[in-house]
């Protein structure tokens, strides 16, 4: 599912120190995926609201985060992270 329609926002992009998550929905979890579909980020979260994660340490490249909304059901947001 596109984030955009669940009311989720992602921002910057492209991103180099953190990105920032907006949720308009309740959301339980974000991971952030690398493109060969490793979780490098974690973060369990609870409900609607602003969250963000340290993307500092990664290497350059397209991510995904993805959302798990309470209810089980995901989506995908794709980021960019460069150096």
């Amino acid at each position: 599912t596109d984030a955009n329609s669940q009311n989720i926002q992602v921002y910057p992009n492209p991103a180099s120190d953190k990105i920032t998550v907006k949720a308009g929905i309740d959301i339980s979890r974000i991971e952030l995926v690398n493109y060969l579909g490793q979780i490098v980020r974690e973060q369990e979260v609870s409900g609607q609201g602003t969250y963000t994660l340290t993307v500092s340490d990664l290497e350059s490249g397209v991510y995904f985060v993805k959302f798990y909304a309470q209810d089980g059901s995901a989506s995908l947001e794709r980021v960019t992270i460069t150096r």
